[in-house]
């Protein structure tokens, strides 16, 4: 295995805890937390660290990639906002599908 294989390895493992900490979000509430644990962190603040661990791979992946000769550094992962703004506009447009398809609802709070 290389390093960039490692690192990208880590960033997949990361990914996967974030998903965890959304689906516990999801099903719990973002201000919940375990009470069987003795210094228990809310769901927000478990989602804030393990967003946080992600861009630190992302940062040792840039790092890794900006260090090598074939590379440049519109090869180094970063915010795209044309990316995002596409992004964005999907969800809207699948959420207002799911809307008219009856499988969502939107509840107030």
């Amino acid at each position: 295995m290389t390093y960039l294989q490692f690192l990208l390895a880590k960033l997949s493992e990361e990914c996967h805890e974030l998903g965890l900490e959304a689906g516990k979000s999801i099903q719990f509430g973002l201000d919940s937390f375990n009470p069987e644990l003795v210094d228990s962190q809310t769901n927000l603040q478990n989602l804030k660290k393990e967003f946080n661990v992600v861009l630190a791979v992302a940062e040792m992946i840039n790092s890794y990639l900006y260090t090598k000769e074939d590379r440049n550094v519109t090869d180094l992962i970063h915010a795209d906002e044309n990316m995002i703004k596409s992004k964005k506009m999907k969800l809207i447009k699948f959420k207002r599908i799911a809307e008219e398809n009856g499988t969502l609802t939107i509840l107030k709070k």
